[in-house]
C-alpha cells in the first residue's frame, strides 16, 4: 500500500485504476481505486471484473477450478 499512498500524495487529483490483462491478449479488467482508504489497509485492491458478457474462472496451478 505504500506505493499507492505515495502516488496519491504525489498526484492528489488523479484517478487511479488497477488494470490487469495478459500481454498476449487485449482482454483486460479494471478497478477504479478509491480516492482514499483506511491507513491500516493491507489488502490489495481488486483487479476488477470480467468484460460484459464474459465469465471468469479461478484455477489452481494444475488447472483445476478452485
Amino acid at each position: 500500500m505504500a506505493s499507492a499512498e505515495a502516488w496519491a500524495a504525489a498526484a492528489p487529483n488523479s484517478v487511479v485504476y488497477n488494470v490487469y490483462g495478459p500481454t498476449e491478449t487485449n482482454v483486460c479488467t479494471a478497478y477504479q481505486v478509491p480516492s482514499s482508504w483506511e491507513p491500516a489497509r493491507t489488502e490489495p485492491f481488486p483487479i476488477g471484473t470480467c468484460c460484459s458478457g464474459d465469465e471468469g474462472i479461478v484455477v489452481a496451478p494444475d488447472g483445476t477450478p478452485v
